[in-house]
Parts: structure tokens; C-alpha cells; sequence
């Protein structure tokens, strides 16, 4: 056709090929009836509309065409090339928990183009692993490019150990607790043990939060703690054994013996267990040791009698009591009472009136027997 200066209406004809990424898809024949104008020599503008160039294929936007312009004379059905560029799209893979699907692990973000092939790789996750996953790959659409990989907790065992405080200081393993199959961030828990005489020492604990691995050792400390040994001081009054700190009376409730004021209470050595004591021995006039007693010979008087004057022992687990057993003086009826201190001239007065009072007794009797 030829197109001249003046519009007139002409009835174009032309072959569209229609290219996707570069490669040809198809072709077709299209008649444009329209008025047309000679905007340059020899040459008409596309008109896009004609050719339908929008939306054409799923996935691709149109490019361009070629030629941009038409030639006014056409030879042998003008060809008119339209190219189309492939879209793409986002994808997303996520990671989680199975059976908490809100506990996202990983989320993989990507883009690709359309029809595209992504395949769905599981990934390591500390404390978790693979289980499952919704698909294998995601052939790229325009919409709803996602994927799920699902996961399953551990789980682990983990021991906790008790040491024991020696007397050296150092510390002994005692007890061992096991906790199985429990799950990967569980917040690790575990019970202190009561020992006879130890203690707890939270503060050589070392706290170890979670469960994040196989075979954790959580290990507690308990320290000796403190005890005590009695020592007892009595007096020997025939058969009967008297605390000093006490009034003695006989099976008619006379006086026989004041200890009122003597400074032999019990004693009462208080220390770590495990430490080294001695016994004290205290010295009181006129009144002889008859010996040392393992026991509270006020309860017991067949406790067993040990060596020596003073006793050198370690504090132990148990309350240990020993008893320091003196005699009264002889020759008297009345058990004299101890004298320390400024009370010795009292005592001596004492002895003095004693010994006139023996004297008397003697010369009745001589005269009686005559």
C-alpha cells in the first residue's frame, strides 16, 4: 500500500511474531483498518494496541517491538517482531519446629524467575533435626512461592553429680542423679541432697541453664558443716555422780554437797566437723581424778573409761560427750565442798573443824570402850 500526504483510511496487514526471553513462541496475522498519516517519509508509528501486547503471556511483561516503526509501503506482508521478558518473583522457605510451627528456626528469602525450579534443602540446626518437609521444590509461580522444612527437638540426657567435703577439704564424689530424654532448651533443674552434717554451697555451683547438648554434668558441693562435743565435770559421791554446778542432797534430803559457784560447768566446743579438739582438764583442790568417760556418765555409768588426763579428738557427725569423773575427799562424812581462789582459807578452816570434829569422835569412842 502506499500511504500518501492526506489521511485516508487504509487497511494495513502485518505478520506479528511474538518472542519470549528471545525465542519465537508463535505468529499471527493482523489487519489494521485505520486512518493513517505520514508522521515521517515513508513511515508509520506501531500502534501497540493493535497487536495486543499487554498481558499477553503469564509471567512476562512486554518489552518492545521491531521495527518501532512501520514502513509505509509494504512488500509481501510486513513483519512486526514483539519481545517479551520473563517476570520474576519472590520465594520463601521456612524453617520450624514441627508441631510449633511458630518456633521459625530459619526463614530463606530468594528470587527467581517464572516457572523457575527451587528444590527445598533441609538445613543443621543446633539441638534440633530433619523430620519432614511439604514439598521438594518450588516451580516458580506469580503468587504463593512458598515452602516448610520441619524439624524435631532433641533430646538429651544430662547427670547431676554430689561431692561430698572431706576432712582434708577436698571434695568426693557421692551421689549421681540422671535426668534422660530430656528436650533440647529445656532449662536444666535438679535437686539438692540433705547429708548428715553437710550444707549446701550454692556458690561453687556452676549454673548451667539449658539443655543444649548430650551428656551435661551439673555438679553440687556440700560442705562440712558444724557440730559440737559436751564435756561434763562430776563428782563421785559414793555410788552417785553429781554435777559440780549442783546441790547434793542423800535419800533423806540433807545437804551433802554444794558445788554452787565452781567453774566446772559443762563445757561446750563448737567447730567444723572434722576439726581437732582437746579436752580441758581442770584442776580442783583436794579433789582427785578418778579418770575420763566416753559418754554422759549421768545417763550411762557403764560408758568405757579412756587413758590419760585429756582427750585429743576430731568434731564428728555426731555430738560426742565425755565426762571428767573427780573424787571427793576421805575421812569426812560430808563430802567437801571444792575450794578455788579466795575460798581456800575458808576451806582450810573447814578442813581444821573437820579434823576436831574427827578428833572428838575418837576420844567419845576410846572413853565409851573403857
Amino acid at each position: 500500500y502506499y500511504v500518501t500526504d492526506e489521511n485516508q483510511t487504509k487497511e494495513l496487514k502485518y505478520t506479528v511474531e511474538y518472542y519470549k526471553n528471545g525465542v519465537k513462541v508463535e505468529a499471527d496475522t493482523q489487519v489494521v483498518t485505520k486512518n493513517v498519516q505520514v508522521l515521517e517519509p515513508n513511515t508509520l508509528t506501531v500502534d501497540k494496541t493493535q497487536i495486543n501486547t499487554t498481558d499477553k503471556y503469564k509471567g512476562y511483561s512486554f518489552s518492545h517491538t521491531n521495527p518501532q516503526t512501520i514502513p509505509t509501503i509494504i512488500e509481501n506482508n510486513g513483519f512486526i517482531q514483539v519481545y517479551y521478558v520473563v517476570n520474576s518473583y519472590n520465594y520463601t522457605i521456612k524453617h520450624v519446629e514441627k508441631g510449633n510451627e511458630s518456633n521459625v528456626l530459619y526463614v530463606e528469602n530468594g528470587n527467581a524467575n517464572y516457572q523457575d525450579k527451587i528444590t527445598v534443602n533441609s538445613k543443621t540446626f543446633t539441638g534440633f533435626t530433619y523430620d519432614s518437609k511439604d514439598k521438594e521444590e518450588i516451580v516458580i509461580d506469580t503468587e504463593n512461592n512458598t515452602a516448610t522444612v520441619y524439624y524435631t527437638r532433641n533430646k538429651y540426657n544430662y547427670t547431676v553429680e554430689h561431692y561430698l567435703e572431706n576432712f582434708e577439704g577436698n571434695f568426693e564424689l557421692k551421689d549421681i542423679d540422671t535426668y534422660s530424654e530430656i528436650p533440647f532448651g529445656t532449662k536444666i533443674t535438679y535437686s539438692e541432697k540433705e547429708y548428715n552434717g553437710y550444707t549446701y554451697d550454692e556458690s561453687k555451683t556452676e549454673e548451667p541453664g539449658y539443655v543444649k547438648a548430650d551428656n551435661i554434668v551439673v555438679r553440687l558441693y556440700y560442705t562440712l558443716g558444724e557440730n559440737n562435743v559436751i564435756v561434763r565435770y562430776v563428782v563421785k559421791v559414793d555410788d552417785n555422780y553429781i554435777p559440780f554446778a549442783k546441790f547434793a542432797y542423800d535419800e533423806e534430803g540433807k545437804l551433802i554437797a554444794n558445788f554452787e559457784g565452781v567453774n566446772l560447768k559443762d563445757a561446750n566446743i563448737v567447730g567444723k566437723i572434722g576439726t581437732s579438739f582437746e579436752t580441758e582438764l581442770r584442776i580442783v583442790k583436794e579433789y582427785a581424778l578418778i579418770g575420763i568417760y566416753y559418754g554422759n556418765i549421768l545417763v550411762d555409768t557403764n560408758i568405757p573409761k579412756l587413758e590419760g588426763t585429756t582427750i585429743t579428738d576430731t568434731i564428728g557427725f555426731e555430738t560426742k560427750e565425755y565426762t571428767y569423773v573427780y573424787e571427793s575427799p576421805k575421812g569426812s562424812d560430808i563430802p567437801v565442798p571444792p575450794q578455788t581462789g579466795s575460798e581456800y582459807t575458808i576451806y582450810a578452816n573447814y578442813l581444821l573443824l573437820i579434823a576436831i570434829v574427827y578428833l572428838l569422835k575418837k576420844y567419845y569412842n576410846e572413853i565409851k570402850a573403857k
